[in-house]
C-alpha cells in the first residue's frame, strides 16, 4: 500500500463532520508532517466540534514525521504555506506517496512537481466505492454546514459520479 501524506485542512475538515476514520478505514494509515501536526493542534485558540477525534487520531493511526530541516524547499507558488510545502516536500522524499490535499496553490504546485494527489472530495468518492459510505450527498451537506466551501458545480459532478 502507497504512504499516504496529509495536509492539516481535509483531517480538519473531516473531524468537523465526525468521519475522519474513514480515512483510518481506506488508508490504514495517514502520515503527517510535525508541522502539520503542530497546525491540526493549534487550529485556533477556540475548540471546535471533532478536535477531540482529531486528537485521538494522532495519538493511534496518524503517524507523525519529522521535518528535513535541511530540505529548502522554495515554494513555486506563493499562497502554498509551510504545513502545505512541508507535506509537499515530504511527498517528494517518499516515492509512490499520496497526497491529500484541498488548496488549490498546493494542488498546483504538486502537479508542477509530479507528485500523486487527491482531494476531500476524492476521498469521499473512494469511500463510497468502497461501501464505506452509503450516500454521499449527507456528508457533502455536512461539509457545507460546517463552512467547507464545495461549488455548486463541483457538488454535482461529485454526486452524478457517485450515483447520487
Amino acid at each position: 500500500m502507497h504512504i499516504v501524506i496529509s495536509d492539516a485542512g481535509p483531517l480538519i475538515a473531516l473531524s468537523r463532520i465526525h468521519h475522519l476514520g474513514l480515512l483510518e478505514q481506506l488508508y490504514g494509515q495517514v502520515t503527517v508532517t510535525d508541522v502539520v501536526r503542530d497546525e491540526l493542534l493549534n487550529a485556533g485558540a477556540a475548540a471546535f466540534d471533532g478536535q477531540a477525534q482529531l486528537q485521538a487520531a494522532l495519538r493511534q493511526w496518524v503517524r507523525v514525521e519529522k521535518s528535513t530541516p535541511g530540505l529548502k524547499l522554495q515554494a513555486l507558488n506563493p499562497n502554498v504555506d509551510a504545513g502545505e510545502l512541508s507535506s509537499i516536500a515530504l511527498c517528494m522524499r517518499l516515492p509512490d506517496s499520496l497526497l491529500i490535499v484541498d488548496d488549490k496553490a498546493t494542488r498546483l504546485e504538486a502537479q508542477a512537481r509530479g507528485l500523486r494527489f487527491i482531494g476531500l472530495l476524492g476521498v469521499l468518492l473512494q469511500a463510497k466505492q468502497r461501501g464505506l459510505l452509503s450516500s454521499l450527498a449527507p456528508v457533502l451537506q455536512d461539509l457545507v454546514g460546517s463552512g467547507y466551501f464545495i461549488s455548486g458545480a463541483l457538488l454535482l459532478q461529485v454526486l452524478n459520479i457517485a450515483g447520487e
